[in-house]
């Protein structure tokens, strides 16, 4: 298993027109300050609507009928992705994919930008910054205006060459304050015959937009300490594994996402971790991850099945709360 850090989105395009499936490794990424707080029991099961969020958008058909609720502390922001996505959270970002269409829906949340701006302007940077691509040469047009979380703002349609294969997509943006916003953006490489913006992409997007709950709070700069572990062996040993719940519903996406937000103390960077082979411990099956710091390599294990509030292994730190999953029925 490998895993794809989120915004890494300068690499976003090779890895669409590549159409690799990879569920997710680390890959040295962007931006971000971002969550880690409890991974949810696969057990609960709230229901919630994605159509209530924002009625302004247009209807399309919501299918499938189970999404998984994603909330992102540090982004102050919760959100509704069909179990047919493969979701990555990091820090106040968050994607939802589809490798089989070549097909990105992310979310980003940024607190302190240089300049106040406006919804027209953070989509520009948001282009820039989120995505990694010089604005200027993105083919742009005004969609409709909409209220979205209680934000006026407009959707822009996005049209770009990338190695001669078209990208389409949409994107929107509002503005909590002078100085942040939060940017979504869908976007599809169209590599493949019958793949279609109008038809896959913008369905999914406006499915995932229309979910959408951002409520920011009071900006105080303070840095949530990780909740750490307290003995020296937790996580290191497969009798004392990181138990993230979740099992065959969301067990993997809620490892993938505890993975994702855990940083090397030694650079306060991304941690440079890969998958092992998942091994068998009495009952239990267990997943392993290798990890480099200060030259020196570790492994933690992880158990999917079982769940305990999980912590960061001590020889660790994290990027903030951990996001929770969860799934949900509209």
């Amino acid at each position: 298993m490998k895993l794809i850090r989120p915004f890494a989105i300068i690499m976003i395009f090779a890895f669409l027109l590549s159409g690799c499936s990879a569920p997710i490794k680390n890959a040295q990424s962007a931006p971000s300050e971002a969550p880690i707080s409890q991974s949810v029991n696969s057990a609960a099961k709230p229901s919630l609507a994605a159509s209530e969020s924002t009625p302004n958008l247009p209807s399309v058909q919501i299918t499938p009928s189970e999404f998984f609720k994603v909330t992102v502390p540090t982004g102050h922001f919760t959100f509704l992705a069909p179990t047919d996505a493969q979701i990555s959270v990091m820090g106040p970002h968050a994607t939802a994919t589809w490798d089989n269409l070549n097909l990105m829906v992310g979310i980003a949340y940024r607190a302190h930008t240089v300049e106040a701006v406006d919804p027209l302007s953070a989509v520009d940077l948001g282009i820039l910054n989120e995505i990694g691509i010089d604005p200027g040469k993105v083919q742009v047009s005004q969609g409709d205006e909409i209220s979205f979380s209680g934000y006026k703002t407009r959707i822009i349609k996005l049209s770009i060459e990338i190695d001669k294969a078209p990208l389409k997509g949409e994107a929107l943006a509002i503005i909590p304050s002078d100085h942040s916003y939060l940017f979504v953006f869908g976007m599809q490489m169209l590599v493949k015959p019958g793949q279609d913006w109008e038809k896959d992409g913008k369905m999914r997007f406006q499915q995932i937009v229309r979910s959408i709950d951002f409520d920011p709070k009071t900006e105080t700069g303070q840095f949530t300490p990780c909740d750490m572990a307290k003995e020296i062996e937790y996580g290191y040993k497969p009798e004392k594994p990181i138990k993230v719940g979740g099992a065959s519903q969301s067990g993997h996406t809620q490892m993938e996402v505890f993975i994702n937000n855990l940083l090397d103390p030694q650079t306060s960077a991304v941690l440079s971790i890969v998958s092992l082979d998942p091994i068998t411990s009495g009952s239990q099956t267990l997943y392993p991850w290798e990890f480099t710091s200060k030259g020196k390599k570790s492994i933690i294990y992880i158990d999917i099945d079982n769940y305990e509030d999980p912590k960061t292994p001590i020889g660790l730190t994290c990027f903030g709360p951990l996001p929770t999953i969860e799934l949900a029925k509209p």
